[in-house]
């Protein structure tokens, strides 16, 4: 059982990578389900939205880090492919000296500013609990920095189906001890936890890779000038994506904490957690397509990219059917997960889902310019998400308050992906119009459900007691509907499906 399993895995090791990330979102997904639910319930609204300001506070400290990874999963790959062991341990060691000095700076500069800043968005009677778990929270984003420089050697390595197992274990670990430990501590419990995740990341981290790369050496901890000049130069545009993107949480829940108050963010977190589990699966499946499209690009010169067409497709139709679902079913999502019909959550929850659904028809074009080494569109989409999001949040605001804030944010994240895609589609003579008409069943279909869509949206607003059963029963109607149009007339649906239940079945049978 055992040699099978090894020999599938040897294999078929693009096809576990992906099985695994799809089972680490799946994971992940549902511990944020469980701490909400644990959160709502015990402590209340009020103390969700504090932990959300926190947490999209400290996440800001993440852009010392994130682009330095993507380049260490580029060297580190390129010198496994060499064998150079020598080279592949100055790396993890010079990642190391770098990513901790750059944190530290960073995570006391977010701590300064953090202390500042949150007197100003939230009660006077909450700020003082904010700020004691502003450092809990600090340290374990500071172990998980430190972390990341592993878990990019394992990708490197070509075995990130091992940084997989290490987040879903610990993840298990910290949904454990965080329901032991928030009755007695609170939210000091939860960011408890979250340190014993961090520490326990590290240690799954380090053991996975030293099972895997056997020459893993630490000492002597040495800061080489070159290696850091290769890192920093192929990461300087990551980093400034990485910039755009954690600076968009903070400013969009600062506003709506200002406008609507800290239960208002805590139910638009819920809301926009559920809405982005669902679109990773989907992000997840096209950066798998990443080195694929730069093959297939370099194969043909970069004249055209033959995957897009298939990824669009495969995209619009998936993206369509997942986001439409969460809308349809947003009413009996909030019964279950909140116990009442919750407005705040629900039209939260339709507007990011609808905006969603139209940004991930970008994200073939997003990954695909990736792969080609494009960037060009892809710094124009995040400096006009970043700087139209601070805009249109603080004027609809200003009128409409705190849902004034989340369109604006949904509207800013359209144009901008739509950015994407018209800088793509520039590059390779795309015709948008004969993409969505070699599409047309689906996007017919597409109009048909938004059109069932508003009606659903209008019973929910308009009949004081909802008829949920029927509502249910129409949206499973709808889904088979949509899984029969779609995925069994296809032509290309079907060969893509029926090739991910083939690799299932030979993975369950080793």
């Amino acid at each position: 059982m055992k040699l099978n399993i090894n020999a599938y895995y040897k294999n078929n090791r693009l096809v576990c990578n992906a099985l695994l990330s799809v089972a680490q979102i799946i994971f992940v997904g549902l511990t944020y389900f469980i701490i909400y639910t644990l959160l709502l319930h015990k402590l209340g609204p009020e103390k969700l939205g504090i932990w959300s300001l926190i947490l999209s506070t400290t996440s800001v400290a993440n852009v010392a880090t994130t682009g330095l990874a993507l380049s260490l999963v580029k060297y580190i790959a390129m010198y496994n492919a060499d064998i150079d062991h020598i080279k592949i341990n100055k790396y993890i060691k010079t990642g190391l000296f770098i990513i901790s000095l750059l944190t530290g700076a960073i995570i006391l500069i977010v701590y300064i500013l953090g202390k500042f800043f949150l007197p100003k968005v939230m009660p006077l009677n909450n700020v003082q609990e904010a700020i004691n778990l502003l450092p809990l929270s600090l340290l374990s984003l500071f172990l998980n920095s430190i972390t990341g420089v592993f878990l990019s050697t394992l990708e490197g390595l070509h075995h990130s189906s091992f940084r997989s197992i290490s987040y879903i274990l610990s993840t298990v670990v910290f949904t454990i001890v965080a329901f032991l430990l928030i009755n007695q501590y609170g939210l000091m419990g939860i960011a408890i936890a979250q340190i014993i995740q961090a520490f326990l990341l590290m240690f799954l981290s380090i053991l996975f890779l030293k099972l895997i790369f056997k020459k893993l050496s630490f000492f002597p901890l040495v800061f080489d000038k070159q290696i850091f000049k290769e890192i920093f130069s192929y990461s300087v545009s990551f980093q400034y994506i990485t910039i755009c993107v954690l600076l968009v949480e903070p400013v969009v829940k600062f506003m709506i904490s200002r406008f609507g108050g800290l239960s208002f963010v805590g139910f638009y977190e819920m809301a926009n957690r559920l809405v982005g589990q669902i679109r990773a699966l989907i992000i997840s499946a096209n950066q798998i397509m990443v080195p694929y499209v730069a093959k297939n690009t370099s194969l043909n010169n970069h004249k055209i990219d033959n995957t897009y067409p298939l990824l669009f497709k495969l995209v619009m139709y998936v993206s369509v059917y997942l986001m439409v679902l969460l809308i349809i079913l947003s009413p009996i999502i909030s019964v279950l997960w909140i116990g009442s019909l919750n407005n705040v959550f629900i039209t939260s929850l339709i507007i990011i889902s609808i905006a969603t659904t139209l940004n991930l028809l970008s994200t073939p074009a997003y990954f695909s310019s990736m792969g080609v080494g494009k960037l060009k569109g892809i710094l124009a989409c995040h400096t006009t998400f970043l700087i139209l999001n601070g805009i249109l949040g603080f004027v609809l605001g200003q009128f409409y308050g705190s849902m004034g804030v989340i369109i604006g944010y949904s509207i800013s994240f359209v144009i901008s992906s739509f950015i994407t895609i018209i800088y793509y589609h520039k590059i390779y003579n795309y015709n948008a119009w004969d993409l969505l008409n070699q599409n047309k069943e689906g996007c017919w279909i597409f109009f048909n459900i938004l059109f069932y869509l508003f009606l659903g949206i209008l019973l929910i607003y308009n009949v004081n007691i909802m008829p949920i059963i029927l509502y249910v029963f129409l949206s499973i109607g709808l889904s088979i509907l949509f899984l029969y149009s779609i995925f069994l007339k296809d032509v290309d649906m079907k060969l893509l499906l029926n090739k991910l239940v083939f690799n299932c079945k030979n993975l369950i049978k080793s």
